[in-house]
């Protein structure tokens, strides 16, 4: 059976950039299952607190990761402000 963070996670994965998913993407999922197996989270209010830990964490996750990604393509494609090696 499938668990509600499980499910969120995986609804939360498709906002992450395609790299990020194809890289850690079933690592994540590995990760919640694990967490959901936890003694602690085997009452409602356990699978309730994991839900939103889950929550709480992927969705700041994917806009970090989405910025990140923006900073590194701005910096591929920021010209150098040094001149060409070859004028030196």
């Amino acid at each position: 059976m499938t668990s509600a963070a499980e499910r969120a996670s995986r609804l939360l994965l498709r906002f992450y950039p395609e790299t990020f998913r194809r890289e850690y993407g079933e690592d994540v999922i590995e990760f919640v299952r694990a967490r959901a197996a936890e003694p602690r989270y085997a009452t409602a209010g356990g699978r309730t607190r994991l839900l939103l830990d889950v929550l709480a964490d992927g969705v700041p996750g994917a806009v970090r990761e989405h910025r990140a990604l923006r900073t590194q393509r701005a910096m591929l494609t920021r010209p150098s402000p040094f001149p060409p090696r070859s004028s030196w």
